[in-house]
């Protein structure tokens, strides 16, 4: 007959219950939940005394209260699984109800207290009963303040109780026939929840509860140097220990305690192992909210000496008289704060006496003119090396390639060509840069005051040369395209007309400038398949204009509008493509009296421009033309007696 396996199951009564006392609470639950046996045992009254001796292995552990029994109170205490829906890891125990519920089912559990508080009057009404113990409902039944939202929309902090607790009130009330029998059961009631709160009183002093152990990690890192850091954490420090220990449950030695309740011993006792284990996790959290708190800090004093620069910066601009072109291409706040002299001011330390806002505004205005100069200077380098880097082989000073005709900067984000110093204005280079979190503080800075961003200097730009008609047409005013400067070819003052289309069958001469070639496309353009060299055949339809005609058409362009461009307010850089007469009257009334025009109340904003449609010449017999009528009337044209002679049909 083979022999039975040995089981403790099959043990004599009396061994088991021996073996049994030398265990903690912790594993009476584990072995609970091994068998229905052991559950069936455990869970008796007769096995009561295995729990207390359970207990007593455990130094100073605090009596079960009363009102719970034996396997509830280790249940509470030894395991963090939600005691409704047995959800593991849902951190600690709400003590005024000596119960532990995870979110969903705390939201279950509870009621408001506008629920209860109406039958205060009906007890008072029933049992005459008065005194600072019978005042308000949570006398009589347990009563937790929670900051929470339940999910039929309660508010979200606030009085809350028990719901069992609150039907069990309510159900034996309204079983009771006499008063007398009301007022006993009241005063059963209020003795309880006194019972209650010595119980609670009794583990917060020992560090069993949440405040008790934020009381007791409270004194060991305060002891440790880091009392400062805790005190500004203490309106949160119990949520960030909850956070912190609201995880499966871990092993603190052999006894397999877990972490979250810290049950071996107490903190605050000098024979507490498990705060060596737990010392590490609680200082790296207490560091990683100083690193947020200093960071925040920093951030919002950098705001600060921000804002004293801006006002500054706004009142020497404001100082200097009206806004212009030029002032777009200059330094914004964003830009001047980045710079290494005034970033050094801006993030010094927080708590320097040598430095205050109103330092930094007084420093800025000595430095301002000497930075925005400095700033311009290291922009205009910086795009002088990425000129340099594809100068063509014919310049003969590629440190002069900035200046040249030939050379645009085009913007990766909008494929726009743009000159030198136009790129400074332009809209792309004024992103979101961020790198670290002093770049951040400027960044929020900026968008808080609706500031400029930082501008990228050439990182988004490539160079664009001119295309090879433009460089044709520089070749016949005479100046050699791979050296000739942008300015020079700006006050040259040459046009051109295109002797093909310039035929009485056309009937009207297309004048351009060296430029406008690159934006507009011709009707006449030779396709390379029907030349045998396409930049001499395009070349050679052009012919400079006689200084005659160029007089009257530079006098056109001057009053013509540009095509493109953005205007922008002398005033507060306000901005848009159509005239902004009347955002100056209507912003700016108190200091514009007169109609604002253009130069002094709003300017052209630079890199907008990209380049006037060309002016027509009309002979003078097309008078009786509507179209030439009406494109002169708006000075897009103009009429001349010598229209034969650009046509080639009339004698010299």
């Amino acid at each position: 007959m083979p022999v039975p396996k040995s089981s403790l199951e099959n043990l004599p009564m009396d061994i088991l219950i021996e073996i049994l006392a030398l265990v903690n609470p912790k594993d009476l639950l584990t072995l609970a939940r091994t068998s229905k046996t052991f559950r069936a045992f455990l869970m008796n009254r007769k096995s009561e005394r295995c729990w207390k001796a359970a207990r007593s292995t455990i130094k100073d552990f605090p009596p079960c209260p009363p009102f719970l029994s034996e396997p509830q109170y280790a249940n509470l205490l030894f395991t963090t699984d939600c005691m409704k829906c047995s959800r593991p890891s849902v951190g600690m125990a709400i003590w005024d109800f000596f119960v532990r519920y995870c979110k969903s089912c705390l939201d279950e559990m509870v009621i408001h207290e506008w629920t209860v508080t109406p039958w205060r009057g009906q007890i008072t009404k029933a049992t005459k009963l008065r005194g600072a113990r019978f005042l308000k409902m949570s006398d009589y039944v347990s009563c937790r303040q929670l900051g929470f939202r339940s999910g039929d929309g309660w508010p979200s902090s606030g009085g809350f109780y028990h719901l069992p607790d609150f039907l069990h009130f309510k159900e034996t009330w309204g079983a009771l026939p006499t008063a007398e029998e009301k007022t006993q059961f009241i005063k059963t009631l209020v003795a309880e929840v006194v019972e209650r709160e010595r119980v609670t009183t009794i583990l917060y002093s020992m560090g069993y509860t949440l405040t008790g152990l934020v009381y007791s990690i409270t004194r060991r890192l305060t002891n440790e140097g880091w009392g400062e850091e805790v005190e500004k954490l203490t309106p949160c420090f119990e949520a960030v220990l909850q956070e912190l220990f609201a995880q499966k449950t871990e092993r603190l030695d052999d006894q397999g305690l877990s972490l979250l309740h810290i049950l071996d011993t107490r903190i605050d006792s000098n024979h507490f192992p498990g705060w060596g284990a737990i010392r590490t996790k609680v200082i790296a959290k207490i560091k990683e909210f100083r690193a947020a708190r200093q960071e925040e800090e920093r951030s919002r004093v950098i705001g600060q000496r921000l804002s004293r620069l801006g006002l500054a910066v706004r009142s020497y601009d404001e100082s200097l008289g009206l806004g212009s072109a030029a002032s777009n291409l200059q330094a914004e706040v964003a830009d001047l704060a980045l710079m290494p002299s005034f970033r050094q001011l801006v993030d010094a330390p927080l708590h320097d006496p040598d430095v205050s806002s109103e330092i930094v505004g007084s420093e800025l205005l000595k430095k301002l003119p000497d930075l925005r100069d400095q700033w311009y200077r290291n922009r205009e380098k910086e795009f002088q090396e990425l000129a340099q880097k594809t100068a063509p082989a014919q310049c003969k000073d590629p440190s002069l390639a900035l200046s040249l005709a030939i050379v645009t900067f085009r913007c990766n984000v909008c494929t726009t060509d743009l000159r030198w110093p136009d790129v400074l204005a332009h809209r792309c280079t004024r992103e979101d840069p961020t790198k670290d979190t002093y770049w951040a503080a400027v960044i929020s800075f900026c968008h808080t005051y609706s500031m400029p961003y930082p501008h990228r200097g050439s990182s988004i730009f490539n160079v664009q040369f001119v295309p090879q008609l433009v460089q044709d047409m520089i070749r016949i005013a005479g100046f050699d395209p791979y050296n000739v400067s942008y300015k020079d070819m700006q006050s040259c003052g040459t046009r051109w007309y295109c002797k093909i289309c310039t035929v009485p069958s056309v009937n009207y001469a297309e004048v351009h400038t060296w430029q406008s070639t690159a934006h507009l496309q011709m009707r006449c353009n030779i396709p390379e398949s029907r030349a045998h060299s396409s930049s001499r055949d395009q070349a050679s339809k052009w012919q400079v204009l006689d200084d005659h005609h160029a007089v009257s058409v530079r006098a056109l362009e001057t009053a013509q509008r540009t095509t493109g461009v953005v205007f922008t307010c002398s005033l507060c850089q306000y901005s848009s493509t159509d005239y902004p007469a009347a955002h100056c009257l209507s912003a700016h009334s108190d200091r514009i009296e007169r109609r604002p025009n253009f130069g002094n109340d709003y300017y052209l904003r630079p890199s907008t421009d990209t380049g006037r449609p060309p002016i027509k010449i009309y002979p003078e017999h097309a008078r009786s033309n509507a179209v030439a009528s009406k494109a002169v009337a708006q000075h897009r044209a103009l009429f001349s007696s010598r229209f034969e002679l650009l046509s080639g049909t009339g004698s010299t």
